[in-house]
């Protein structure tokens, strides 16, 4: 299991190529949060003789992203526009339904394509999620 995290802040007054850029690039916050999960590693013993090892079921990742841009008009008031998107890339869930030795010795993660229940009602995993598919929000903050 492993997890990398990029945080970004701008300053009020960033400075980069043309003034537009600039502005628009002043007052950003971004953060990206990754996680990473190896597939079960298991050993066995080949008719060769010595250990092997394999994994039972392939890599795993989910990946949020965050954006944030403070505008300062003038008075109190800070409006702030925001993007929020959890499972950036929709990951489904790799281990429902387990298909562990078709993983293992064929590299097939999902069911095998002459499989009569994959033929008739597609692939159930489809809908399969740890926690829940991308969900996106955007908004506007309001401070005083």
């Amino acid at each position: 299991f492993g997890s990398m995290s990029l945080l970004v802040s701008l300053p009020d007054n960033f400075k980069f190529g043309p003034t537009f850029l600039g502005n628009l690039l002043s007052n950003v916050r971004m953060s990206l949060i990754t996680r990473l999960e190896t597939g079960g590693i298991f050993s066995y013993s080949p008719p060769q003789g010595g250990t092997s090892y394999y994994r039972s079921v392939p890599m795993d990742s989910r990946t949020d992203l965050a954006l944030e841009k403070t505008f300062h008009p003038k008075g109190r008031l800070q409006p702030t526009l925001f993007l929020d998107i959890r499972n950036l890339f929709n990951q489904q869930d790799r281990s429902s339904p387990t298909n562990a030795s078709d993983w293992t010795y064929y590299g097939i993660e999902g069911p095998r394509p002459d499989d009569a229940n994959f033929i008739k009602y597609g692939d159930s995993r489809d809908r399969t999620y740890t926690g829940a598919p991308r969900l996106m929000q955007i908004g506007l903050r309001m401070n005083w």
